[in-house]
């Protein structure tokens, strides 16, 4: 057990108030802003400038780089858990509060850093800024490795590969009961994610709460394994059997044309909160191997120490930081941080099941749950999928 590591790295506090209105961001915000910190990490991410649409007044940012704003329209009940940190422009454009132009999904969701760079004076993540060059990026920890040597590790890089943890005789009776679950869940029901297959079928693709059907996996969860998983660092991380996500199945069919099997590049905290909630940690139990043709977990090393877009949501933008790709065999495990960005591949010869269970930082408000499944048609609308 590890008592010596912390990835605590919240700077705000629950009832952290930075305004409600543009108009108290404006007079009372603005004045004593990180402006040259915004402008500078603007201007590296190539972005146009950005207005903020509530109601009949708009405020814009642009640092001269020129071109036409890009608008994004808030609510103004919303506006205050953008300002606040609770939300960001990408969590209140998939669970709503916010809509932007056709097409600029991406830049508004990239614009998240920069509104942080100006609030909070985080600057922008560039080239050179983290160093890697002491670590081994493709090290798996064994059974008998030290959990100190591991949550330094995982506070470092923001990943881990655990390699031989699990009794891989276990995994087939969790398979089997996630997928029993699967097959009697219905349309609409709470905990139950879908997707559609080239095929036209609808299938269930994520089975939260699973605990409550999965006997095997309550077991895996009560052992020493998953007992010494969550106790890796010093800040209090428990697990909340309230939240749906707390230990859920993600199931991955072949051939998925609509719906949200796979995920392209995020951080658990996008949608907002990071200032409140981060970091917490998940680890990833696959019930199948992994890599190559039955796809994977993707990671960027070191990304949690860094503040960035997403990989993708600026056209022509990259990151300096590496890619790992982890490819798993039965009875490994992946951990990876609520901060790490982090990607899926699909798998393209046989589906694959991964169980993930998430540790939170204690906290009276662990701000939004990413369920229900967003409205992947309005999405759309915006170019984001």
């Amino acid at each position: 057990m590890s008592r010596n590591v912390s990835i605590d790295k919240r700077t705000r506090e629950p009832g952290h108030h930075v305004a409600s209105t543009l108009e108290e961001l404006v007079d009372e915000v603005l004045p004593d802003a990180h402006h040259e910190l915004a402008e500078r990490g603007h201007r590296h991410l190539g972005l146009p400038p950005v207005s903020l649409v509530v109601d009949d007044r708009t405020w814009t940012f642009d640092p001269g780089v020129g071109g036409e704003p890009v608008q994004v329209t808030v609510d103004a009940d919303a506006l205050p858990l953008l300002l606040n940190g609770q939300a960001s422009t990408t969590g209140l454009m998939v669970r709503g509060g916010a809509r932007c132009e056709p097409g600029h999904f991406g830049a508004v969701g990239a614009w998240d850093v920069v509104l942080r760079a100006l609030l909070d004076g985080i600057p922008v993540h560039e080239p050179g800024a983290v160093d890697l060059s002491e670590l081994d990026l493709r090290r798996a920890f064994a059974p008998d490795d030290g959990d100190d040597e591991l949550a330094a590790h995982l506070a470092a890089v923001g990943f881990a590969h655990l390699r031989g943890w699990v009794d891989p005789a276990l995994l087939e009776r969790v398979d089997a009961e996630a997928h029993e679950a699967a097959a009697a869940a219905t349309p609409g029901q709470p905990d139950r994610w879908w997707a559609t297959t080239a095929a036209g079928d609808d299938v269930c693709v994520r089975v939260q709460r699973l605990l409550d059907v999965s006997p095997a996996m309550a077991e895996l969860m009560a052992g020493d394994v998953y007992r010494r998983i969550g106790s890796l660092f010093a800040d209090g991380h428990a697990r909340d059997p309230e939240r749906a996500g707390s230990c859920e199945a993600l199931l991955k069919p072949v051939d998925v044309v609509r719906g949200l099997s796979e995920f392209p590049w995020h951080r658990d905290c996008s949608q907002g909160g990071c200032a409140y909630n981060c970091s917490d940690y998940s680890a990833g139990l696959p019930l199948h191997p992994t890599g190559g043709e039955r796809g994977h977990l993707s990671v960027m090393a070191a990304s949690h120490r860094a503040s960035m877009p997403a990989p993708g949501m600026i056209r022509g933008w990259r990151s300096d930081l590496p890619v790992v790709a982890l490819a798993t065999e039965p009875g490994d495990l992946t951990i990876h941080l609520s901060c790490t960005l982090h990607m899926t591949e699909p798998p393209r010869t046989a589906p694959r099941t991964v169980v993930y269970t998430t540790w939170v930082l204690p906290t009276e408000d662990h701000g939004p749950e990413k369920s229900p499944q967003p409205d992947l048609d309005r999405l759309a609308s915006m170019g984001a999928a």
